[in-house]
């Protein structure tokens, strides 16, 4: 979350500055850049762009219920 919000704000201040405010190293700031997305986040990704669309396809009518019913008989 902390190295999120400093991607986040790096076009307007120091990157440095925002890791020792945050108290986080800067090494561990540029590792966890480099490091590819994990399966898990790939798919909550791919999740939440399915229930989006769901959701815009119902003109915005289709609930919590409705959606998982509708994800659930599309795979």
């Amino acid at each position: 979350m902390k190295y999120a919000f400093i991607t986040q704000h790096q076009q307007r201040f120091s990157v440095i500055r925002m890791c020792h405010l945050l108290d986080v190293s800067t090494s561990a700031y540029y590792e966890w850049r480099k490091r590819p997305e994990s399966p898990r986040r790939l798919e909550d990704q791919r999740l939440a762009e399915s229930v989006k669309q769901s959701h815009v396809r119902s003109r915005m009518t289709y609930g919590a219920r409705r959606i998982r019913k509708e994800l659930l008989e599309t795979g």
